[in-house]
């Protein structure tokens, strides 16, 4: 009984032995699975903390190079306005660290006490409303005794701890010189531009008002007298307001850096008797003495741009005959170097005159866009100040110099130089001589072809042509020009042809008429008779075949004298 007793015992332990050991496993594999998460954690953690140090350590590098690289002047400084931290700029421009110093003696030190007093003021301001301020200064500033005046803004941004306590201040200083006299300058500009607006305005309107009067009084006018001095008159008004508008053209074009030269040989001594021929008839009205001196072994052909080195002379010549009284002296002198360099020639140019001379203070404005030396002036001798500014732009085109001189006893000297071309051995081209004559020369044996489109320019050119007796024939475009002349090849001596007109333009129209298979086409003189008259105008006249160009509005004397040229010249 007793065995049987304890047997059933010893079966009552085993399965509580077996439940102990069954818990303790499974409290073991918890807190196995509880270690493994708190290591996963730990080691979440450990990498957490590197990345924060690392991601600190770049922003905090990230922070001083900001501080370094800054255009601006940065300073932290707290509450007794010692700087804690600056920019590395100001340190430099100062050679000094300036951590842990005042900052007002420092300013006051290097940028002046008006200013420190200024900033001061500013600074009081923030600490007592607690916000943000700005401020604007000129600073006077005297470095080894140069005074340099520059102009800052100032912002001065208050700083909290976590409790809204102010407890810092930072100072952002922008230098602002530059942007003020870049402003400066724009002003003056717009002010130039419109200054000059005023003024050409009053040098349009007054060729206006002579040619819409003197056509008034012409029309109103019974007396032959009084109608050709209207009409005299009205010529000369009409040659200004033509010169106003190529002045016009030229400097937009300068400005629209699209002025080009055309690069040729020439022949530079006739190009400059030419000028003086022009200009000694309005230097006799004045009673002016005009001469021209040339050096010895002065060349006479050059490689150059003819029309641009003209146009520079032209306005030297004209404001000197402008600015000299009557019974004064102008001379223009004109010299060549060889520079052994480049082995091209230097050109210098002089033109002296006894006139009122120029204020040397105020001469550099002389060559200014939109700028006159003197608006009194302006005003007394008329003028849109340009002519001297398109001048300065040629000349430098040709790698040369402008400048102006007052003359002992009186008067001025404008000159220049430039760089030209040599020719030697050169023939210039079998080109026709034509002379500038008021008498119609006889034509009645040849015949022209004018290819024009608006019919007021066709009777132009048939009324000053009338007196010659030559036989012309007119078309409206450069197909009916082409058309006109394949027909009949032999019937017409020289063709004037514009260069804009429907259809078919004159460049096309000259190009398919010097590609025929026909003798008379390679041999007739085409002429370009156009308002399209800068110098690419011409070279682009020329590309296409024509001969010679001449420009609109029409000068009746040159434009006779060209078309008889051509036809005596026997060219063709």
């Amino acid at each position: 009984m007793s065995d049987l007793t304890n047997k059933t015992q010893d079966d009552c332990k085993e399965p509580s032995v077996k439940n102990e050991n069954s818990a303790l496993k499974r409290k073991n594999a918890r807190l196995q699975r509880e270690y493994n998460n708190l290591l996963q954690l730990y080691r979440q953690a450990v990498t957490m903390r590197d990345y924060n140090e690392k991601e600190k350590e770049t922003q905090m590098r990230y922070n001083q190079m900001l501080r370094d690289n800054s255009p601006d002047d940065i300073f932290l400084l707290d509450t007794k306005l010692n700087i804690l931290l600056c920019t590395s700029s100001f340190r430099k421009s100062i050679n000094q660290d300036v951590a842990g110093e005042p900052f007002l003696p420092l300013i006051k030190e290097n940028l002046g006490k008006e200013l420190a007093c200024k900033i001061e003021e500013a600074l009081k301001k923030v600490f007592q409303v607690g916000a943000k301020i700005a401020i604007d200064a000129q600073v006077n500033v005297q470095p080894d005794g140069k005074k340099i005046e520059s102009f800052y803004s100032f912002q001065f941004s208050p700083v909290f701890d976590n409790n809204g306590k102010l407890n810092g201040i930072v100072v952002l200083a922008h230098d602002n010189t530059e942007i003020h006299y870049a402003n400066v300058k724009a002003e003056s500009a717009t002010r130039a531009k419109s200054n000059f607006l005023a003024n050409m305005s009053h040098e349009i309107r007054t060729p206006l008002n002579a040619i819409i009067g003197m056509t008034q009084v012409g029309l109103a006018s019974k007396e032959y007298k009084q109608m050709l001095y209207s009409l005299d008159q009205i010529s000369v008004a009409s040659k200004q307001l033509l010169s106003l508008v190529n002045d016009i053209l030229d400097i937009s074009k300068i400005e629209a850096n699209r002025l080009k030269l055309s690069i040729c040989n020439f022949d530079i001594k006739s190009m400059l008797a030419s000028l003086l021929s022009m200009y000694f008839v309005r230097a006799k009205e004045k009673s002016i003495e005009f001469g021209m001196i040339l050096s010895e072994n002065f060349p006479q052909y050059v490689n150059g741009d003819e029309l641009r080195l003209s146009q520079a002379i032209t306005n030297l010549i004209s404001n000197a005959i402008k600015f000299t009284p009557e019974k004064g002296k102008i001379t223009l002198c004109a010299s060549t170097s060889e520079e052994l360099t480049t082995g091209c020639l230097r050109l210098d140019i002089s033109v002296t005159d006894t006139g009122i001379g120029v204020n040397t203070e105020q001469s550099h404005k002389l060559f200014e866009p939109f700028e006159q030396a003197d608006s009194g002036t302006a005003r007394k001798y008329g003028g849109t100040g340009l002519g001297l500014t398109i001048t300065k732009k040629i000349i430098t085109m040709m790698n040369g110099n402008i400048g102006v001189k007052n003359m002992p006893g009186g008067g001025a000297c404008f000159y220049f130089h430039a760089i030209i071309g040599k020719v030697d051995n050169y023939e210039m081209l079998s080109l026709p001589n034509y002379e500038i004559s008021g008498e119609k020369p006889d034509l009645s044996e040849f015949s022209l072809l004018i290819a024009e489109d608006i019919e007021i320019n066709r009777v132009i050119a048939l009324a000053l042509l009338k007196d010659t007796h030559i036989f012309t024939e007119c078309v409206g475009n450069g197909l009916g020009a082409v058309e006109a002349f394949e027909k009949d090849p032999k019937k017409y001596d020289i063709i004037l042809m514009d260069m804009q007109m429907p259809v078919m333009d004159g460049l096309e129209a000259t190009r398919i008429i010097r590609a025929m298979n026909i003798p008379e086409a390679a041999r007739i003189p085409i002429i370009a008779m156009t308002a399209n008259a800068f110098a690419e105008d011409v070279l682009e006249c020329k590309k296409a075949g024509m001969n010679d160009h001449i420009s609109k509005p029409l000068d009746a004397a040159v434009f006779v004298s060209k078309v008889a040229a051509y036809l005596k010249h026997k060219v063709y």
